[in-house]
Formats: C-alpha cells, sequence, structure tokens
C-alpha cells in the first residue's frame, strides 16, 4: 500500500497492518527463536507457575535450541506485572553465568498460559581450556588469570579519572559470547563524577585486554570518546592529575562514613511524615503562559505568572527541620557541584528561580506524583515500578547543561547548564522514564534500546504535560518545551513528535541520540507513541489506559530489544488489557505507518455486496464481505484460519470465520466462504465500522497470527481518485543559476466528482532540503490552498545541518496542510486541478515529484429504511 494514497479510494479504510514481530529470530550465528508472543499453549502443564514455566521449556527445547543448554539453566528472578508473572532462567556455563544470557517464560496470571518467550541463550555451549583461552589472548599481563580488584584498577586507570566515585566498582566473573566463542571476562561497573557516566566494561579475565568499553547512562553529548561500532570507546587520554583507584576508594569510604554519622544522628531524632507546600512550574513557564519568547536571562517578573502551590506529600520531619525525603523522592548531594538540600523550619518551599531550593521542590514534586500516578494504574506492592525512594542529586553533573539516570547505583542527578534542567517537567520525566525502564528491565541495552529508551521517556514526559493546562494546545509536537534551546543545547536539533516522514531500516541498530539515514532515533520511537496517545485521547480513552499499556508492554524483556519486538508488544498489551476498545488498532496504525511493524500477511482491496447487489453497507442490512490476503514474505504459508470480529453492540458478524487456500510467495488469495456482516437499524448512515481480523496460520513448520485492524464505510460514497501519470522533475539549473528558485507544475483532471465531496490530496517527492520546499494546489474554480509552507512544522532537520530528502503522505489524512482544505467544499470537483512545488533553490540533484494524487469524496448516503 502506498503511504501517499487516500484510505477512501480502497472501497475500505486500511488503518493499520499486521503485527510481523510477533515471532522474531535472533540475525546472528544463532538464528533461533528470540520472541514468541504466540507460544503454544497445547502442552500438558501442571503445578504453581514456576513449575508450569520449567516444564514449558523442557518441553519446548527444540523450538527454542536448547537441547544442549537446558540443564544449565537456572532460575534466578521472577517480576510480575498486571498480566503475567515473568520467569527468567539464566543460562551457565562451568557455574559461570554467561552474560546477557536468558530466557523468560511469562505466564498469564489469570489462565495460566504461557503468554510469551523472550530467548536471548546461546544453543551451544563452547569448552575451551584456559590455554586456548590464553593462546587467543593479544596480550599478557604476565600474571595468569587476572582477579575482581585487577580487572577494577585496569577499568579506572583506561578512564584516567581525578573524579570522584559515587558507588563501589562492582566486578563479576562472567562468560561473554563474542563470535560464537566464549571468552571469560570480568564484567565491571564504574560510576564516577568525571568522567561523568555509568561506565561498563568487560576484561578479558586471562589477559587483562579490555575488550568492551561503554556508557549505560545515555549521554547527551558526543566527544572524542563517544562510542564506536565495536562497542568500545577509545582510550582516554593521560591525565596528570589521575588519582589511583585506592585513593579514590579511600575517599569514597571517607564521605561514606560522613554521610553514616549524619543519618545517625538523625536518626536518632522523633521522626514524623508531614504534608508541606511548594512553589513549581507546572509544566513550565513557556507552555503555563504560552510564551515562546521567554529566554533563560527574561527578567524575573516575566515568570511570576507561571509559578503555582503544589502540596508536598509525605516529606520528612525531623527535630524541628523539614526535609525533601519522602517514600518516593530523596533529596541529597552526591554529585558536583556540591549544592546541599535545602530544608526549611516550616514546611513550606516557597523559593523561585535560581534558588536551588525552586529546583528541590520542583523536582521532588513532579517525581512523587508521578510515583503515586503509577501506582494509580495497578503497579503496586510487587507490581510496582521503581518502587522505592529514587535518590536525587538536583545540582548535578559539574554544573553542566545536562541530566542522566545512574542504572548501576539507580540515582538521579540534573544540571543547571543554561537553563536549569529541573526548572522543566519534561527534563525531570523523562530522566525519571529511564529509571522506569530500568526498573522493569535491568538489562536494558543493546538492540535498539538507546532510541527506545530515549524515546519513550520523551513520550513519558508528554504524556503528563498533556494533562496540564495548555499541555494539548501550545506546542505539544515538541519533546523538551522549555529547557530545550537552540543556543543551549549541543545534542542536534530539536527533538519533535511528528516526525511521520520518519522510516525504521530494520538493517541498522538505533542508539540514544543517533541519527540513521537522516533520522533520528529517539524521535523514530517517540513519534508513534505521542501520535497513539493524542488519536486515543481524540477517541475519548483514558490517558491512564494508554499509559498502562506502554508500561506493561515493556515487561518480560531483556537485553537486544529492537523496535519491531517492543511495538510489537505494545500492541498485544492492548489487546490483552482492553480487547474491545481501539488501542491496539491505533498503535498498529502508527507503528505500521513508520515501517516498525511491517505485514507478514497484507489485506489488499476488498469489497462487499448484499443480496440487492449493493456494494456498500447499509443499516438493517447484511452483506457478504471479501477480504483478499496477500503474503509478503518467500515462504509459503498454510493452513489459514481467519475471524472477523467487531467491537460495537450495533454491529453481528453471523458468519465470522473462514479458511484461505494455501498462499505461495507473493501471491494473494480470496477467503473461501464470504464474511457475513448484518448491521441494525440504529446505525448512523456514514459512521464506519472497525472491525478486527485475527488471522492463524502456518509458516513452514512454525504456527504464527497476525491482527489487523481497519473500517468499513457505511453508506455510499462517490469517491473520484485519480494519481498523476508520470514523475516530474525540478529543472536542472548549470552556471549562474544554479541557486535561483526553481518550481514544477503538474496537472490532474477528474470528472464524475458529486457535489459536497471533500478534498484529499497525495504527495510523494524527493528533494535535496525538504525545508526550502513550498506546495499548493489550485481548483478548477480558482481557489490556491497553500499545502506546505517552507518553514512548516514537517520540515525534517538532520544532524549535520542538512535535511531529510524524502516527504510523502496525504493531507489532511496524515500531513497537517499549511492552509485548510475547507477552502475547496461547496466547488465543483470536476476539471483540471493544478499543483505547484516551489524550492528556494536548485542544486546539481534538483528532486523530483515522484507522484501525487487527488481524492474528492462525497458524504455517505443511505437508503430510507
Amino acid at each position: 500500500m502506498n503511504y501517499y494514497l487516500s484510505p477512501c479510494v480502497l472501497g475500505l479504510s486500511i488503518l493499520a497492518q499486521s503485527v510481523s514481530a510477533s515471532l522474531t529470530h535472533h540475525s546472528d550465528f544463532r538464528k533461533t527463536i528470540k520472541l514468541d508472543l504466540q507460544p503454544s499453549v497445547s502442552l500438558e502443564l501442571s503445578g504453581n507457575n514456576e513449575q508450569r514455566a520449567l516444564q514449558f521449556l523442557e518441553q519446548s527445547k527444540s523450538k527454542y535450541g536448547l537441547n544442549a543448554i537446558f540443564e544449565s539453566l537456572r532460575l534466578t528472578k521472577v517480576k510480575t506485572s498486571l498480566l503475567a508473572k515473568h520467569f527468567y532462567f539464566q543460562q551457565y556455563l562451568h557455574d559461570i553465568e554467561v552474560d546477557g544470557a536468558e530466557i523468560i517464560v511469562s505466564i498469564d496470571t489469570n489462565n495460566r498460559n504461557v503468554i510469551r518467550v523472550y530467548n536471548n541463550t546461546y544453543p551451544a555451549s563452547a569448552n575451551f581450556s584456559v590455554s586456548e583461552h590464553a593462546k587467543r589472548s593479544k596480550r599478557s599481563i604476565g600474571l595468569g588469570i587476572i582477579d575482581e580488584q585487577t580487572a577494577s584498577e585496569l577499568c579506572w586507570d583506561y578512564l584516567q579519572s581525578d573524579g570522584k566515585l559515587l558507588a563501589r566498582p562492582q566486578a563479576k566473573l562472567v562468560y561473554i559470547n563474542k563470535n560464537s566463542e566464549f571468552i571469560k571476562a570480568f564484567k565491571v561497573n564504574i560510576s564516577i563524577g568525571t568522567p561523568h557516566g555509568s561506565w561498563e566494561f568487560y576484561v578479558n579475565a586471562l589477559s587483562g585486554e579490555i575488550i568492551k568499553a561503554y556508557r549505560v547512562d545515555l549521554p547527551y553529548f558526543k566527544n572524542a570518546n563517544d562510542e564506536g561500532d565495536d562497542e568500545k570507546w577509545t582510550r582516554f587520554p593521560v591525565n596528570k592529575n589521575h588519582k589511583s583507584l585506592d585513593t579514590a576508594l579511600e575517599e569514597l569510604d571517607s564521605s561514606t562514613d560522613n554521610e553514616n554519622v549524619q543519618n545517625d544522628r538523625r536518626a536518632l531524632a522523633e521522626t514524623t511524615t508531614v504534608d508541606g507546600m511548594g512553589l513549581v512550574f507546572d509544566p513550565n513557564p513557556k507552555v503555563t503562559l504560552q510564551n515562546d519568547t521567554l529566554e533563560d536571562t527574561s527578567p524575573a517578573e516575566s515568570f511570576e505568572g507561571a509559578y503555582v502551590s503544589k502540596i508536598l506529600k509525605d516529606i520528612t520531619f525531623k527535630n524541628g527541620v523539614y526535609y525533601l525525603t519522602g517514600p518516593w523522592v530523596t533529596i541529597e548531594d552526591f554529585d558536583k557541584p556540591n549544592t546541599l538540600p535545602s530544608t526549611t523550619a516550616d514546611g513550606n518551599w516557597f523559593a523561585k528561580r535560581g534558588n536551588n531550593a525552586f529546583n528541590d521542590a520542583m523536582t521532588y514534586y513532579h517525581i512523587d506524583q508521578n510515583q503515586r500516578y503509577i501506582q494509580s494504574l495497578g503497579f503496586t506492592g510487587s507490581r510496582g515500578i521503581q518502587y522505592r525512594s529514587i535518590p536525587v542529586d538536583t545540582d548535578g553533573i559539574r554544573g553542566r547543561n545536562q541530566s542522566r539516570y545512574l542504572p548501576d547505583i539507580r540515582k538521579l542527578s540534573f544540571g543547571h547548564g543554561c537553563i536549569d534542567d529541573n526548572e522543566d517537567s519534561d527534563v525531570i520525566l523523562h530522566e525519571y522514564g529511564h529509571a522506569l525502564t530500568y526498573a522493569i528491565n535491568p538489562k536494558f541495552k543493546g538492540g535498539d534500546t538507546g532510541a527506545i529508551g530515549e524515546g519513550f521517556s520523551d513520550y513519558w514526559a508528554a504524556s503528563y504535560r498533556y494533562t496540564t493546562p495548555n499541555g494539548l494546545t501550545f506546542h505539544p509536537e515538541r519533546a523538551i518545551s522549555w529547557d530545550w534551546h537552540p543556543d543551549c543545547r549541543k545534542a542536534g536539533p530539536e527533538r519533535r513528535f511528528d516526525r511521520l516522514n520518519f522510516r525504521y531500516d530494520p538493517s541498522r541498530k538505533y542508539r540514544a541520540h543517533r541519527y540513521v539515514n537522516g533520522v533520528n532515533g529517539d524521535d523514530l520511537w517517540s513519534t508513534p507513541l505521542v501520535q497513539s496517545h493524542l488519536e486515543l485521547l481524540k477517541l475519548g480513552v483514558n490517558r491512564s489506559e494508554i499509559d498502562t499499556v506502554i508500561l506493561e508492554a515493556q515487561y518480560g524483556f531483556a537485553e537486544g530489544v529492537t523496535m519491531p519486538e517492543m511495538a510489537a508488544s505494545i500492541v498485544n498489551s492492548a489487546e490483552n488489557l482492553y480487547p474491545n476498545g481501539p488501542h491496539a488498532r491505533v498503535f498498529t496504525k502508527y507503528f505500521s505507518r513508520m515501517n516498525i511493524l511491517q505485514p507478514t500477511i497484507d489485506v489488499v482491496e476488498s469489497s462487499v455486496s448484499d443480496q440487492n447487489g449493493k456494494n456498500y453497507i447499509q443499516p438493517g442490512k447484511s452483506i457478504n464481505v471479501t477480504i483478499p490476503l496477500k503474503n509478503t514474505t518467500n515462504q509459503e504459508i498454510s493452513n489459514i484460519t481467519a475471524e472477523l470480529l467487531a467491537t460495537e453492540p450495533s454491529i453481528n458478524i453471523e458468519e465470522p470465520v473462514t479458511n484461505y487456500p494455501n498462499l505461495n510467495p507473493h501471491s494473494t488469495q480470496f477467503n473461501q466462504q464470504p464474511y457475513v456482516l448484518a448491521l441494525s437499524n440504529e446505525h448512523a448512515c456514514g459512521d464506519d465500522i472497525p472491525l478486527k481480523l485475527k488471522v492463524n496460520y502456518f509458516e513452514g513448520d512454525l504456527r504464527k497470527s497476525y491482527v489487523d485492524y481497519f473500517t468499513l464505510p457505511v453508506g455510499e460514497r462517490g469517491v473520484v481518485y485519480k494519481t498523476s501519470e508520470n514523475a516530474v522533475a525540478f529543472p536542472q539549473a548549470t552556471g549562474s543559476k544554479l541557486y535561483d528558485p526553481v518550481s514544477i507544475t503538474d496537472q490532474i483532471t477528474i470528472s464524475d466528482a458529486r457535489p459536497n465531496s471533500k478534498i484529499s490530496v497525495g504527495i510523494n517527492l524527493n528533494y535535496d532540503n525538504i525545508k526550502d520546499i513550498s506546495i499548493t494546489l489550485t481548483s478548477p474554480s480558482g481557489t490556491t490552498v497553500v499545502l506546505k509552507e517552507k518553514t512548516h512544522s514537517e520540515i525534517i532537520e538532520i544532524e549535520s545541518g542538512a535535511y531529510a530528502k524524502e516527504f510523502f503522505g496525504t493531507y489532511p489524512e496524515d500531513l497537517t496542510p499549511a492552509e485548510s482544505l475547507s477552502a475547496f467544499e461547496g466547488e465543483n470537483h470536476n476539471g483540471t486541478w493544478t499543483l505547484v512545488v516551489t524550492a528556494d533553490r536548485s542544486y546539481t540533484n534538483p528532486g523530483v515529484l515522484n507522484s501525487w494524487s487527488i481524492s474528492s469524496v462525497s458524504e455517505a448516503t443511505c437508503e430510507d429504511l
């Protein structure tokens, strides 16, 4: 299906494609099943859930490649979510953990069926001897097998740090798999102030060679030591102030002792939990005041109208002093600069921006209320997410314009460069979003997790902002609406939620804040989440349900999650949590729109007919529905059965189940029996009906299923559609005219359009700098509408200062016109339509209008009943 076609042309309105990531395989040497959202439930399982999980694995050894390693699996963790219990089985080799090698079995808490398997195990064990390891090592430190202390020292020296340790280094002996070989290594975690970050190393246990070195706290800023394709940062330059690890540990122990003494003294005093009050921004001054001109340097009086008074719940009262220490947030000082947490004598934090007491209150309030919101969704007790008081330094990162969550010590730190990061609830809740992600999945790394983590955190902040006054109306497309400023941040272009022209490339990795083919992976993930959220809100779905789906979907994963896998989990969770709602349909729509979900089977143009030969649906009538299926793979698809389901009481599916012939690769087949649908007399003419098609089939010997969502139009509509015949290239300029403005004009003539119809316009073009393009459409009556301005919000800026080279979509379905297409309503649409595309300047590769289309669709009419 072409994205720029109007869906009305098809006779039915296809809203989404199928969920093809419900079963995925590893793309490395393993080739085993990785994610299985449709595990067989026909196995004979008994006992409690833990016993059932183990029985399932034993009976499924061949399916998941566990035959050689089954006896080495050990249950190491159990997590509980709203839908399931998740059992984590860790793979071991010679009684040593194989790093990242887990298989997770998720069992539905209601019917006790296995509903998900996530498999990161390695199917065959390697059995290398120490001497063979030594031969493979590139160098030797001359001491034989190193120990934990030596491994930690090697990593510390690698960093050349002169900063403060934030926690004691942790070293653990593991096996890592590299190019199908197992290497014994120490996994070392160091959290430090300089070079700031949570660092993770893998050190060859027999040679001392550092195999991998990277940051796990997802930095904003790039530098000369940024992570390369081999997942190893280059060695840091020699630092003349570098101190030994022993010295750093002594300093840490000394500061820890002082903290313990203070804590012991405070513990002697009587402690009471009370509510305080504080001035905060909610969400931030730009949104509250709807003022895009505010700057960090604006006069203090400019912000007066943005302050609101909020309750600071359950803060601590000790010996006559009030502290911002509560059940879900603890304000403390652990990161430079050394700014002690503010206290008050009356429980009121009425300081304003510029005073760190304001940052303390702002941070405490937003994290505390967000955690309480999460608990209101049902994530409490054993289901709790970040169900603890999180330590937060409100003035850290050495004062830089940066904030971070440190996964290894589970703390947050906010910087004050330019605009203080924690003057903006977007930044506070973004960083708290990282804490939520790691609380659900402590092994959140690899795959596309960098971009997924950033995109989810941007979404999580926006989900709250949309509940505040002006949040849904004042630049809802912005990810960080106050703290981000072009003169402050060096993290690239503004992050946005309207990147609907971005497309996922399954052959690439999407790390945090990285661009792939001109696409910021953070926006690639946040856009479908936010667009789904906004559409569901318009459909009357409560925010709480949307957020519940997205949180629940993150359970049952470990390392290496990709966007298609997480997207499939979101759709699957929506199906299970709200089977009668539009949730899954809308999420599928946007994930498919951005190529994150790709169909294995595709629905092609369908048709309907009633007993009188009418090819449209009418209230009070029964119709036959034909839904052809196309195999989009190179594998034969067999044993196909499908069920058509309705989600509204006015719709009755009289014949919902049918079979299809086997599908050869890239072939199309029709349902062998028609689906029969009856509509009640009460159903309004023109009120389209949402439907769901569930298909079960075999691809080879694997049983698979998918769900397709679409709507059928009710009533007869006059649909006229025409597309351009040929691509039109921009004129090639040369010499002195190389940078002059250029235009192309193309025309489409339509006939048989009915009165009172609405126009939609499809566009598909390529140009070196999309920001330079403007598009106008002129009707046969001479009315001109601007579809795209040069500075329109759909501009897609990429990292290097260049811009995206593709622009396609349909106005007004998924592209927002600069001027309303309603200007064409009431006109006679028959005749010649003229499209003009103008560019500011030409280029040596000027670009081409690949195609464009016009749809004129009249209002629905039905026979009198």
